[in-house]
């Protein structure tokens, strides 16, 4: 991966409103409204790992860390309102080692 690069979580265990798409690693807010996004990052053993997320395409939003101890995670929680048709998404900002599968996730739900 390289800086800049949208992360795609493709096992995607429930999508309702339809609003990630697992093919672009992008969330597009189905309706207007206040949304909570969590991401776990796990970094592979003796790299770092640093990613953001990104609220239309730039907005920068909030850091997630792997450190470089044997597989450390680093988690960002936040609350944004977005527009309907806006989009959140989570992009590598440092780091080329991430530890993927079941050990980083990125969520969203809209809170109201």
């Amino acid at each position: 991966m390289s800086s800049g690069e949208v992360i795609k979580f493709n096992h995607v265990i429930t999508n309702v409103g339809g609003g990630y798409s697992s093919s672009t690693g992008i969330f597009t807010a189905p309706v207007s409204g206040y949304y909570e996004f969590i991401v776990t990052i796990m970094a592979q053993s003796g790299n770092t790992f640093i990613s953001k997320i990104l609220i239309n395409g730039g907005d920068y939003r909030c850091h997630a860390y792997g450190s470089s101890q044997s597989q450390a995670q680093g988690m960002c929680d936040m609350i944004v309102y977005l527009p309907s048709g806006q989009t959140a998404k989570v992009a590598q900002s440092s780091g080329s080692a991430l530890y993927g599968n079941s050990f980083s996730s990125f969520s969203g739900h809209l809170i109201g």
